[in-house]
């Protein structure tokens, strides 16, 4: 005998509701998990530590942040930019040489990276990031400059010579990586939901350690023997100082404002893009392929070199770059 209609939709509707139970208490359990979990702190070092002597805070609209400057003020202003995960101390082996050279060195962190301001207030955007270096050749009372810039720095400087090309004299990248389409728009949507955003902190302060900063220095260069001690603690120490979980977070909220909204091809200052033979992060192709986009670029593959030749291979790269400077300027 077939059951009346009534009686199939009320244990529907029982099945409906008890479902929608367990669908509320399993979102009320990751809305509140993530929250009982602290978040790691980074390693017992006092930021302060790392401040060189000749290095200085300035306040930028986008948050305090570290600068280094070397030689003569009134030299040619050569402006390093770091690439993702890097900071000053990437620049170490070159700085010097560069001011030595009669240039004024000015080398930052840009905002969530090494000494400078992190946590969710800084706009990590690559235009705003240009924005940065504006404010700070402002600050530091340089009216143009050279840029040296590598990997994700490249997309950064990239803005800023479209929106100041009167500022900008000439341009090296080192294993540049432009950003011509954003994904991540998936992650930075959900990303924005409080315990999303928290439990990423989480994630974060405990997968990131030495350890993992040192497998990634390895997989970036040529030859593991480069990486030292030195060069892993000099990273990781600067990676982790300040409210850094929040800072790579927000970076991917941030992500889909990176793209170039604009065609490369009205950046026609002098330009040298050097790359890695053996990247395996940006491949030298990459390089050959957008360049082929610039009316005044060349391009210079280092042997034996991997994602960070400025460090592999100091002495050839600084020689590189002077060299193009001195014809160019």
């Amino acid at each position: 005998m077939q059951k009346p209609p009534q009686v199939k939709r009320s244990k529907l509707g029982r099945y409906l509701r008890l479902a929608l139970l367990i669908l509320l208490a399993f979102v009320a359990l990751l809305s509140v998990l993530p929250y009982l979990v602290p978040v790691a702190g980074g390693p017992d070092v006092d930021p302060a530590s790392l401040v060189n002597s000749y290095g200085r805070f300035l306040e930028t609209e986008n948050g305090l942040i570290y600068v280094e400057e070397r030689g003569p003020e009134n030299g040619t202003p050569l402006v390093l930019v770091h690439g993702f995960g890097g900071s000053t101390f990437s620049f170490r082996l070159n700085d010097a040489v560069f001011a030595a050279a009669g240039y004024r060195v000015l080398s930052l962190d840009l905002p969530g990276f090494g000494l400078s301001e992190k946590g969710t207030e800084p706009d990590y955007t690559h235009p705003a990031q240009a924005e940065t270096l504006r404010a700070v050749m402002d600050l530091s009372g340089l009216d143009r400059a050279v840029f040296v810039c590598h990997s994700m720095g490249a997309n950064v400087v990239l803005h800023f010579a479209h929106r100041y090309p009167e500022r900008t004299m000439a341009i090296v990248t080192v294993a540049g990586a432009p950003v011509f389409e954003t994904g991540g728009r998936i992650q930075s949507f959900f990303l924005r939901y409080p315990p999303i955003e928290r439990a990423g902190k989480v994630a974060l302060s405990r997968l990131v350690d030495s350890g993992r900063v040192r497998g990634l220095l390895e997989s970036a260069v040529a030859d593991p023997v480069t990486v030292d001690d030195t060069m892993v603690n000099g990273y990781y120490l600067r990676l982790t100082a300040g409210d850094w979980s929040s800072a790579l977070v927000a970076m991917t909220v941030a992500r889909p404002g990176n793209t170039l909204d604009f065609d490369i091809a009205d950046v026609t200052v002098p330009m040298l893009l050097i790359a890695g033979a053996e990247d395996q992060w940006v491949p030298p192709s990459q390089s050959l392929n957008w360049a082929s986009g610039l009316p005044n670029a060349q391009c210079e593959v280092m042997p034996e070199a991997g994602h960070l030749p400025m460090e592999e291979r100091p002495s050839e790269f600084n020689r590189l770059v002077l060299d193009f400077l001195a014809s160019v300027l």
